[in-house]
């Protein structure tokens, strides 16, 4: 093997080994959004369910709220017909417990569409990871053997 060639392996091996780090980097990112976009949709479902089981509830019952750290503290809950719901921006607006439900719902569905979008971001990611490390292995094998891939 030539030194212009052994060059241009050794140039390529080490924008690969750079791509492969980049790459690396970008599907653990995808798997911490992905982490957190489950546990939002998680968290949008635990609510609907709650509130469809407060809306066949009478007013005034006694509950547990967390207040954080495994603490909750008793209440009672006087209104089980409307929501106050977070808008954006720190913007509620009181909504009746269907709609409320319905909002949540999208919410939802949205958080599900951005989840698959992040699925297919990872399985894209991951397969050119591959092939960087197969290509890796390829121009190593080549630099061992002393020939050009």
């Amino acid at each position: 093997m030539g030194m212009d060639s052994r060059s241009r392996i050794e140039k390529e091996l080490e924008q690969l080994v750079a791509e492969i780090s980049i790459l690396e980097q970008t599907a653990e990112s995808i798997r911490q959004r992905l982490s957190l976009a489950e546990a939002s949709y998680s968290e949008h479902r635990q609510t609907c369910d709650t509130l469809n089981a407060l809306k066949n509830e009478k007013p005034n019952i006694e509950a547990l709220v967390s207040i954080g750290s495994g603490s909750y503290i008793k209440c009672t809950i006087i209104d089980v017909e409307n929501v106050l719901l977070n808008m954006g921006g720190n913007v509620y607006v009181e909504k009746k417990v269907d709609d409320a439900i319905k909002i949540i719902e999208e919410r939802a569905n949205n958080i599900l569409k951005f989840r698959d979008n992040l699925q297919q971001q990872l399985v894209n990611v991951i397969a050119k990871l591959e092939e960087a490390r197969r290509r890796l292995a390829e121009l190593s094998r080549s630099m061992e053997g002393g020939r050009t891939a």
